[in-house]
């Protein structure tokens, strides 16, 4: 935001709302948790009505945690210069204990002509930040015993929970905190010149600094859950972003002629470091304590590390308008980065785009239904260097500690870690679109259409390579080896008109997606396919490899449940040792037994096929209703959470109707603690489609005749609802689960969204 001339602006707002995880996972009950124990194990719940019943979400999660939002700025200017300040407050309370966040942003910018030729100014913004980041306890919450009670008066005061621990001792034991100072910001300065030209000169940095402590004390709670000796980790990081551009630009207009063009030279540095260091036995646990000299520093838990990239850009960009009907624009940069050797450092990037205005052309003028119509197409390359910088060199691994000598001395030692791979290059994508702008009635009614393909090459991938490599097996290196191809269309819809006081606007976009990965490593003799999607158990439920989407779940496809002894004789069964009640896996080769390396297959995809939102509004008089959807379907989520079972945990609703000898459901397995029903399947697939009240807003805005009274331009009072409702089948928390591209849609106990209810004042005086 930049300042005006005229008088100074001051605007002040205030927001204060309460937020609600807005959905309960359904969870079993304690009663129906011992149930269903006692058939794994008879007789291990003796008496279901004596059992306690701890309901872990409600436990855990807080009602009505607060949001705080304050702004305040002041802007002006002459008609030489102008300015913008501000000074922001946003408090957040987390809704599971010990996630706070506070954060104050300053900002500021200032610009004013020196003479009639050059313009010098600045942008500027700094913010402190402070959070507490809590024990990862919401996969715990999922699994943790019903049958357990939260707190106790004996012993340690919390209930033991077996094979997963108490989670709200857990966070009572956790303490993390988070300190934070960011600064962004320029300089720069304009100088016009002769013949239309103008050069600009601009220095821009990006730097911060955090600093961690997690302190936890001595405690136990039982046997897995436990602290023998109070530990201290703090941690250090900075970095210091910078980049100089020079630019040089030039505008012409003759007749029906307009060109633009623009040259440049960019530099940019990114410098990092940080550092992490471990000790215990500190002497009390008072904060006031919480340093390394006040216990023994463990050099073993100690982590260093460093980075530091530079990048060169050099680029000219052309546009040339004729008749304002004609567009022409064509681009070409030049990128170096230091992530790759003195070979590669380099690569051209060119890009082209038309379009045509038809509603200019004498045949299309005197429609005057048609406000706007215009063809356009483009085509263009982009570069990625987005690596570890260690990524092209050997690597020596140096904290390997071994025994020698007669006395079994520990002595410290190095060995082999990585092969270098000097020919890494620029991963490159080409894209090309193809679209129409479309305006009727005075451009009340509004569409545009777009075709996109994009086509990634040389992707940056890290893959296991051939043998003779000598890197030792499993061991992947950073290599060009895949292609990924995305396209589709883009849809947006909008009508905006009124009637007498009354105004009214809806609209509506969707983007479909299509996603395929057309080579991996074959071509280098590595990967045919990249594994992906760890769970934390040693199973993984997806494969990427080409053919299909990147990350695609791949597993077993289930065909019902043995329903009985003569069932399972006819199989197939895998490893053998399948009986009534479990679920029945499809035999894909039809070989008569089931296995992992022939009988899996590729089962969805985490990546929406259809990404859709609509909106609406009304405004009579001074009353303002708005409201937007936002939805996605095509894609599955993989219920991950449910998967990691090192012990006997609770179980979602659709437990209820398992499989027993009395109750054959031929969808839900029989209980059991872990085995081949968790297997990865496509049991534990779901529909990840979703539609979401993002938000609805009802503002009023104070009539001019009042605001004068109170001495203010204008004022605005609202009420505002961020995610209400949300209609899927997903049985998490939010179908949002997001994730990297080779493990995307993986719910593994994800952060609840929460529904917030604010009300806030906007004033300007």
């Amino acid at each position: 935001r930049k300042g005006k001339e005229g008088k100074v602006s001051i605007n002040f707002s205030s927001e204060y709302g309460i937020q609600n995880v807005n959905k309960k996972i359904d969870l079993l009950n304690s009663r129906e948790f011992g149930e269903l124990v006692n058939e794994i194990n008879p007789g291990t719940y003796n008496n279901l009505d004596a059992l306690p019943n701890s309901d872990w979400q409600d436990v855990i999660f807080k009602k009505n945690a607060g949001i705080k939002n304050y702004q305040v700025s002041a802007s002006g200017g002459t008609a030489t210069s102008s300015y913008f300040m501000s000074l922001g407050y946003f408090q957040q309370e987390g809704v599971v204990p010990k996630s706070d966040y506070e954060r104050i942003s300053i900002r500021t910018n200032y610009s004013t002509q020196l003479g009639k030729y050059v313009t010098v100014g600045t942008n500027l913004t700094v913010a402190p930040i402070k959070k507490q980041n809590t024990a990862n306890v919401i996969g715990t919450i999922y699994r943790a015993s019903p049958a357990v009670q939260a707190r106790i008066d004996t012993g340690s005061g919390y209930g033991e929970v077996n094979g997963y621990g108490n989670p709200l001792a857990a966070i009572d034991y956790n303490n993390s905190f988070e300190k934070s100072l960011s600064a962004i910001g320029n300089v720069f300065a304009e100088i016009k010149l002769p013949l239309g030209l103008k050069y600009r000169f601009s220095y821009g940095f990006d730097a911060g600094t955090d600093r961690t402590v997690s302190f936890s004390p001595v405690y136990f709670v039982s046997p897995t859950q436990s602290n023998p000796i109070n530990d201290l980790t703090t941690g250090r990081y900075s970095r210091n972003n910078s980049t100089i551009d020079n630019l040089l630009y030039y505008n012409m207009e003759e007749g029906k002629h307009r060109i633009d063009a623009l040259g440049g030279v960019s530099f940019y540095s990114n410098a990092s470091e940080g550092l992490s260091v471990t000790a215990q036995n500190i002497i009390r646990d008072n904060r006031n304590l919480w340093y390394l000299n006040a216990g023994q520093v463990v050099g073993s838990l100690s982590n260093e590390t460093a980075a530091l990239v530079h990048k060169q850009s050099f680029f000219g960009r052309v546009n040339y308008v004729f008749s304002d009907r004609y567009l022409v624009t064509a681009t070409y940069r030049v990128d170096g980065s230091s992530n790759f050797g003195t070979n590669n450092q380099y690569a051209g990037f060119p890009s082209m785009a038309l379009g045509w205005v038809l509603s200019e052309e004498d045949f299309l003028k005197n429609i005057k239904s048609i406000s706007n119509l215009k063809i356009r197409t483009s085509w263009g390359k982009l570069g990625n260097q987005n690596i570890d910088v260690t990524d092209r060199f050997t690597v020596i691994n140096s904290n390997n500690p071994a025994v020698f000598g007669p006395a079994n001395t520990l002595t410290q030692g190095a060995t082999y870690g990585q092969t270098s791979n000097p020919n890494l290059k620029w991963e490159t994508t080409t894209q090309f679109d193809a679209g129409i702008e479309l305006g009727m009635f005075a451009n009340k009614l509004t569409f545009e259409a777009d075709y996109y393909n994009r086509l990634t090459e040389d992707i940056l991938v890290n893959l296991v390579q051939p043998g003779h490599v000598g890197n030792g097996p499993f061991t992947r290196i950073r290599t060009n080896a895949a292609s990924v191809v995305n396209r589709g269309i883009e849809l947006a819809l909008n009508w905006r008109d009124k009637a007498g006081s009354f105004d009214y606007r809806f609209g509506g976009n969707l983007t479909t997606v299509y996603n395929e990965v057309k080579s991996l490593g074959a071509a280098i003799e590595a990967d045919e396919f990249i594994v992906g999607g760890g769970l934390g158990n040693g199973q993984n439920v997806t494969r990427t490899q080409a053919g299909q989407p990147i990350g695609a779940f791949y597993g077993f496809q289930t065909n019902g449940i043995f329903q009985n002894d003569s069932a399972v004789a006819d199989g197939p069964v895998i490893n053998g040792d399948q009986v009534p009640g479990d679920i029945r896996f499809k035999d894909q080769n039809g070989d008569g037994k089931i296995d992992f390396s022939k009988d899996r297959t590729f089962l969805g995809s985490p990546i929406p096929k259809l990404i859709f939102g609509f909106n609406a509004g009304v405004n009579v008089k001074n009353f303002d209703l708005s409201f937007d959807f936002q939805g996605q379907t095509g894609n599955k989520i993989y219920n991950g959470k449910a998967a990691v079972r090192p012990a006997i945990a609770n179980y979602e609703g659709n437990y209820r109707d398992r499989w027993t000898p009395t109750n054959p459901s031929n969808t839900v397995p029989r209980a059991t603690a872990g085995g081949d029903n968790f297997n990865p399947s496509d049991f534990l697939l779901q529909d990840g489609s979703f539609l979401r009240l993002r938000t609805v807003t009802l503002s009023y805005s104070l009539p001019q005749s009042l605001c004068g009274k109170l001495k203010t331009q204008k004022m605005n009072v609202y009420l505002r609802g961020t995610n209400l409702l949300t209609i899927t089948k997903f049985t998490g928390y939010s179908p949002e689960v997001g994730g990297s591209d080779l493990g995307a849609g993986i719910d593994l106990g994800i952060y609840p969204i929460t529904a917030v209810l604010a009300g806030g004042i906007n004033v300007t005086f």
